[in-house]
């Protein structure tokens, strides 16, 4: 995600990825397996909590207005256990966020 007042956040995101992936190579040979899911703005009450100089914001839905909907806790939930049942390094929460679709 790249959006303004988020670089810490991107950051984050970024390196845990980066980490992650990194420990899926090195702990593979023990039986390890880690995948990393990338999920799309969901819909909670981060938005409702987040800390901004910008406006206040009430829900995932008012954040992405204009956007791809936001996507529910559940379907979240559905790509995790994809992640656990397939072994794939990487899932996207939907084909569009893949960096070879951009």
């Amino acid at each position: 995600m790249y959006a303004s007042g988020l670089g810490g956040y991107s950051a984050t995101k970024r390196a845990l990825s980066g980490l992650s992936l990194t420990a899926r190579n090195e702990l593979a040979s023990d039986g390890i397996t880690v995948s990393v899911v990338y999920p799309y703005v969901t819909k909670s009450d981060f938005y409702r909590n987040w800390v901004s100089s910008e406006r206040r914001l009430e829900t995932a839905d008012e954040y992405v207005a204009g956007r791809a909907p936001a996507d529910t806790s559940e379907y979240v939930a559905e790509l995790i256990m994809e992640a656990i049942e397939t072994g794939e390094s990487e899932i996207f929460a939907h084909d569009w966020m893949k960096p070879s679709a951009k």
